[in-house]
Formats: structure tokens, sequence, C-alpha cells
């Protein structure tokens, strides 16, 4: 029985390692850069998804210390870098959302124009369907680009998420 407890308490472990978020990029020199916080990043790093070339490079951990580096920056001062590090990203997830809602309600609003001209057709509705149709396609280009720019971006997965169910109902 003790060791049925066991290998439970373990594959329970192994099972919320395995859900961890992991970020990749390659460097200047190829070499592939994996951690779980994306701010630990060097300059310089390209994002990398779903990366599975046949490249050469090597695999490079990343420690992050746990004590800050003792060549100038005290610990207030690294507590205070970490704190600005996190608003700037909670900003720019805020950020990242509201552009989507945005994008997503302009696009409803001129789905439904172009819908209410097809039903009341009349001499001008042939304008307003070609107004509310180059509207749509801008919100879909628009859709591709903020895709992308999240991508890069190196935001939590859980944001990411977000952004793309907001821009759900933009095909």
């Amino acid at each position: 029985m003790p060791v049925i407890l066991v290998f439970l308490l373990l594959l329970v472990g192994a099972a919320d390692f395995a859900a961890a978020e992991v970020y990749r990029c390659r460097d200047d020199e190829g070499r592939l850069i994996m951690t779980d916080d994306p701010g630990k990043f060097p300059e310089g790093c390209r994002p990398v998804e779903g990366d599975r070339s046949e490249k050469g490079g090597s695999f490079i951990v990343i420690e992050t210390p746990d004590v800050p580096d003792p060549a100038g920056r005290s610990v207030e001062q690294a507590v205070r870098d970490e704190q600005a590090k996190t608003s700037r990203r909670e900003e720019l997830s805020a950020a990242f959302k509201e552009e989507a809602r945005e994008l997503a309600r302009t696009y409803h609003q001129a789905l439904v124009k172009r819908n209410e001209a097809y039903n009341s057709w009349s001499y001008g509705s042939r304008q307003v369907v070609k107004n509310a149709t180059e509207t749509m396609e801008q919100a879909k280009k628009r859709k591709k680009e903020l895709l992308k720019e999240i991508r890069e971006a190196y935001l939590p997965g859980e944001v990411r998420e977000e952004v793309r169910r907001l821009l759900d109902p933009i095909p």
C-alpha cells in the first residue's frame, strides 16, 4: 500500500511539472535558450514557437540566481527592477487585451452595417457595403498582425489565450 501511495504522489507531481509553460528563443549565434520566465531572455533573442529545425546549435539552460549580482545592485534595487518589469508586462498585456476587444467590436459593427445594408437595399447601400467590407478586411489583417506581436512579446500563456479568445469572432 505505501508503494502505491508514493507512486501516486510522484505521478501527481509529474503532472504539475508537465503543465509548466516553457518559453524558447534563439540568440544571434543560433543557440536555443529555454526558460519559464520570458523576461530572462538575453538581448537579441528571437522567439521560437514550435521550432523543429534541423540546424545545429547548442542548448543553453539559463540559471536564475536567487541572489542579485553583488557587482552593484542591492536587493532592494533588484526587487524594484523586477517589479517594474512585471508592471510593464501587465501594462502590455492590458493594452493587447483592450486592442483585441476594440478590434472585435469594430469588426462586429461593420458586419452589422453590411448586413443591414444588404437587407434594406437602396441606392446608397452599395457604398455602405463597400465601406463595411473594407473595415472587416482591415480588422482581419490587424488580427493577424496582433497575434504575431503577441507571440513575439513573451507574454504568459493565459494572456495570449485570452487575446486569441477575444479575437475569435474575427475569421
